[in-house]
């Protein structure tokens, strides 16, 4: 979209939640020609230049060309729930896009795998920004923006917005609760207006029936559309759960049963439609509830963003337990070895799962631990795993656990699996956990208001304490898994030895064949549970194939 004069460009992706209060700030200045945010957004820069991104509540990925200055700016949403990559040529031309792909359509770029990004992607399971997979090419990181100067070709890259932990005291229990349901209902609100069908996600788990139960506030409940897949494996099933939600608030329920085939059967689709490996399974799943929602609406509301805001996780408990301790190495040891002796099991989040998960991160503290316990391989691994082990140290510190997840796995491995799942299907995803007042108010929280003991997430369950009954906001956290493991071992197994075989491992000259065989072997002989490294690899795999291979 043009300005008035022409001489601002706008390229924008994106849906402005508070565009109307915007436009009405705006209308003493600006004749409005449409009835669009985007319009908003152009006139928002033209008033008020760089700064406007201040102003912005909601998920957007945005370039402006201006030639009354000569620059571009590129921006993005604080929370990075919108992808935007750029990079330079060799004279210093910028180039930027929702996807690799697509600046790989330009003659003057050439696609070639970053060592840095692979490393970056074997310890995490994704790529934090401003890393990618490729050389070269840049993720602008949420609450950025990048200033490019068309004559000189030299740039500015900085931070407009950025989590602000400074503790606020909020009252009590019931005044906390009590805020941050009113700015729940308020951002339920703004996302439920479209000019589209609008639905729910709804899993049965806290953060989700929270959303759907403000829904049927603002809405007759009948009228609210609620969507949930179930599978045929009982450990990863919580379709019982979200049918309960739904029939307790009354909504328009629609639920999908899907068995071990249906899954498989759309892989290949979903791996040949990404452009940077993403090593989190749950994709799959988040893909096919996305496709079944898209038969009845076009926009729906989902969860994401609560477990990061308000400490929903057990690694919060488990890093709270631990933040003063660092258990002596003879005591890992021990642990690890008694660990050992667990006998391996398949299912979803099984106990023998968290407490290996849980030894491996023992021996280190903080972003280093976190690491351990969220990502596939450690530096170890991964010097074993590489054949050009130089580039393995990919760690990306950060002082702060809520930062680490909000600005790393938040942002490049659940939205980003949320934006593809969901823009794979022509369905637009909106997440009223991560409007800027709610963001806002769960940041300046104090510890005690998210995890309370050993409750997690203590302040919203305050909240839901209206709206849901305990069942539902008591329920451990399941999450949104597959039955990877066992698919290894089964159906899968053909396959992934293939993938992973020698001769195609030593063409390729990245990895290691005789650590990998070891995973594989320990995994089919169920000596250890490898799903993870497995799972990272094998995505790896089948995108480096995609990408390079043909």
């Amino acid at each position: 979209m043009a300005g008035a004069d022409g001489l601002v460009v706008l390229v924008y992706n994106g849906e402005l939640y508070n565009f109307k209060s915007i436009r009405n700030e705006l209308q003493q200045d600006f004749t409005f020609r449409t009835r669009s945010d985007t319009e908003v957004v152009l006139n928002a820069y033209l008033k008020w230049g760089r700064d406007f991104l201040h102003r912005l509540n909601g998920m957007f990925a945005l370039a402006l060309s201006d030639a009354r200055t000569g620059t571009v700016l590129l921006g993005r949403d604080r929370m990075g729930e919108k992808p935007l990559y750029y990079t330079f040529d060799r004279d210093n031309h910028l180039y930027f896009a929702s996807e690799p792909k697509a600046l790989f359509q330009h003659p003057a770029l050439s696609k070639k795998m970053s060592a840095t990004g692979l490393a970056a992607y074997l310890q995490h399971e994704y790529l934090p920004a401003p890393l990618s997979i490729y050389e070269n090419v840049s993720k602008l990181d949420g609450g950025h923006f990048l200033e490019y100067n068309l004559a000189t070709g030299k740039h500015v890259l900085a931070t407009y917005w950025q989590p602000d932990f400074a503790e606020i005291e909020p009252g009590d229990d019931t005044q906390a609760a009590n805020r941050l349901t009113g700015l729940l209902e308020n951002s339920v609100r703004e996302r439920l207006v479209a000019d589209v069908p609008v639905g729910i996600f709804l899993s049965g788990g806290l953060d989700s029936s929270t959303i759907a139960a403000l829904a049927c506030r603002l809405r007759p409940a009948h009228t609210v559309q609620t969507f949930s897949i179930g599978f045929a494996d009982s450990s990863f099933d919580e379709s019982a759960h979200a049918r309960f939600v739904a029939e307790r608030l009354g909504t328009h329920h629609h639920q999908e049963i899907l068995s071990p085939g249906a899954l498989l059967e759309i892989l290949p689709e979903i791996l040949a439609r990404l452009d940077e490996p993403l090593g989190d399974a749950s994709l799959v799943p988040t893909y096919l509830l996305c496709r079944f929602a898209r038969q009845h609406v076009t926009v729906a509301l989902g969860g994401d963003g609560a477990d990061e805001l308000f400490a929903g996780y057990p690694t919060f408990q488990a890093e709270k337990t631990l933040r003063h301790l660092r258990p002596p190495a003879w005591f890992c040891k021990m642990f690890a070895n008694a660990a050992g002796l667990l006998p391996v099991n398949d299912d979803n989040f099984s106990f023998d799962f968290k407490i290996k998960q849980t030894v491996k991160g023992l021996p280190h503290k903080g972003d280093t631990r976190l690491n351990a316990w969220m990502g596939s391989f450690d530096s170890e691994e991964r010097n074993r795993l590489l054949v050009d082990p130089s580039s393995s140290t990919a760690s990306q510190a950060m002082t702060n656990i809520f930062a680490y997840y909000q600005k790393k796995y938040l942002q490049e491995d659940i939205l980003v699996k949320t934006d593809r799942a969901s823009m794979m299907n022509s369905l637009e995803v909106r997440a009223p956990f991560l409007d800027n007042e709610v963001v806002a108010l769960a940041n300046s929280l104090p510890e005690r208001f998210k995890l309370r003991r050993a409750t997690t997430k203590y302040i919203l369950k305050r909240s839901a304490a209206g709206l849901l009954p305990s069942s539902i906001i008591d329920r451990p956290k399941k999450g949104f898994g597959i039955p990877v493991a066992k698919w290894f071992k089964n159906e899968l197994r053909r396959d992934l030895e293939d993938t992973l075989s020698r001769d195609k491992l030593a063409d390729q000259g990245i990895f290691h064949y005789p650590f990998v065989r070891q995973l594989l072997d320990g995994h089919f002989s169920n000596r250890f549970d490898a799903r993870k490294q497995l799972w990272t690899l094998y995505i790896f795999q089948k995108w480096f194939d995609k990408e390079f291979s043909s």
